[in-house]
């Protein structure tokens, strides 16, 4: 559980580097919520943490990293404001599959320990994470499609 809690961290920090490169609000309001929401998440998390009696141990989210590493060599290369939007969501979409799975990881872990109060727990970060997946999603279809209609024949 401690490596959720470090990856949900890690997650935040990586969010807010994508929301602020981003130019399209479309894709900048999600990524910010999505940041807010896991400052909100630490503080459940740490709630279960204590519930079960659990220390917590501060660790690197080394997939945040590697997403992290391979979003800056991506902006390195300087491509247009439209691409690293695209690639920003993208981005995030990873990102919040490998928490998501986590956290229904999570669901089941403490539904089979009989923890109740951190299963609703974990249910409603993995639907809230899955809100924004869908809304990142939505964006990236809709800006691809509109890229697609704008393209010369």
């Amino acid at each position: 559980m401690s490596i959720v809690r470090d990856a949900e961290r890690a997650a935040a920090e990586l969010l807010d580097l994508l929301a602020s490169r981003v130019q399209d609000d479309r894709l900048a309001r999600p990524l910010q919520a999505a940041k807010e929401d896991s400052a909100r998440h630490l503080g459940s998390i740490d709630g279960c943490l204590q519930t079960l009696r659990v220390a917590v141990r501060e660790s690197r989210s080394d997939i945040a990293e590697g997403i992290r590493r391979r979003y800056e060599t991506f902006l390195a290369q300087q491509p247009s404001e439209h691409v690293i939007d695209l690639f920003t969501a993208g981005t995030a979409l990873r990102l919040l599959d490998f928490y998501m799975s986590g956290y229904r990881t999570l669901v089941d872990w403490s539904s089979s320990i009989d923890e109740h109060p951190c299963v609703q727990c974990f249910k409603d970060i993995l639907t809230e994470k899955q809100k924004v997946a869908s809304e990142l999603d939505q964006f990236s279809h809709d800006i691809i499609i509109n890229n697609n209609r704008n393209a010369p024949a």
